[in-house]
């Protein structure tokens, strides 16, 4: 059985894939400081009340201690102090399966859980990533700006060629803060900060969160020699009305 190493970056439901391996599967992990069986686990980890309080429960995999099914969010292992290492990709031996979905999908489900970039604690300034994104790229003889609301005044041509790079100007400004940190994959647009689109194409194992859902497990399990069972069946209903509203 090879190693399966799962990655995925905030918001796009790294422990529910974790959890449709460990309930669908043979494969399994140690978890931090816990050493209980799989259904108590299971049950402190999931029980969860609203999608404010979503990581209040959460009980992470210990890759020092797992063998056989690794678990990296980020970019990084949880017990590193940085955020990303591009090592740990490289070095990943077995099986390299990567979690992702839709953008909006993605940053919505953020949004509501208040992780990564939507992580109050982060104090992440959109409006800077854009001008500071605009200012870095422009031509020379381009104005400089100051505000969003500086990027509706360009001329046409010039919002042509900011597009042609990834700098999308919407009237929206979190609209535009979308398009530029996405990149399109397989006709959907996804999350591409730390070259996370190079790492799905080299990925044994990609799959969209919303299949993953939508196929009660069949799209994540199947590659990795299983069907889906009740318990991941089950377990996918509750996921769906854990996040109402959201996916």
């Amino acid at each position: 059985m090879d190693r399966v190493n799962l990655n995925y970056y905030f918001g796009t439901g790294g422990f529910y894939a974790l959890w449709i391996i460990l309930l669908g599967t043979d494969y399994r992990c140690k978890f931090k400081n816990d050493d209980r069986s799989l259904d108590e686990i299971y049950k402190d980890h999931w029980n969860i009340n609203c999608v404010a309080s979503w990581n209040s429960t959460e009980i992470w995999p210990d890759n020092e201690r797992s063998t056989d099914l690794l678990y990296y969010c980020n970019g990084a292992d949880k017990s590193s102090t940085v955020l990303y290492n591009p090592d740990i990709w490289n070095n990943q031996i077995g099986k390299r399966l990567v979690i992702y979905t839709d953008i909006e999908t993605q940053f919505k489900l953020a949004k509501a859980k208040k992780v990564g970039a939507f992580d109050p604690n982060k104090n992440i300034n959109i409006e800077k990533l854009i001008l500071d994104c605009y200012n870095n790229i422009k031509a020379i003889n381009w104005p400089t700006v100051t505000s969003y609301e500086q990027l509706h005044d360009l001329q046409d041509y010039q919002k042509a060629e900011l597009e042609e790079k990834n700098l999308k100007i919407y009237r929206e400004m979190f609209k535009t803060f979308v398009h530029l940190q996405s990149y399109k994959y397989n006709n959907k647009r996804i999350y591409q900060a730390y070259n996370w689109c190079t790492k799905i194409h080299e990925a044994d194992i990609a799959c969209d969160l919303l299949d993953i859902i939508s196929t009660n497990g069949g799209c994540l399990l199947e590659p990795l020699g299983y069907k889906t069972n009740q318990a991941v069946t089950e377990f996918t209903n509750m996921y769906k009305e854990l996040n109402k509203g959201l996916l």
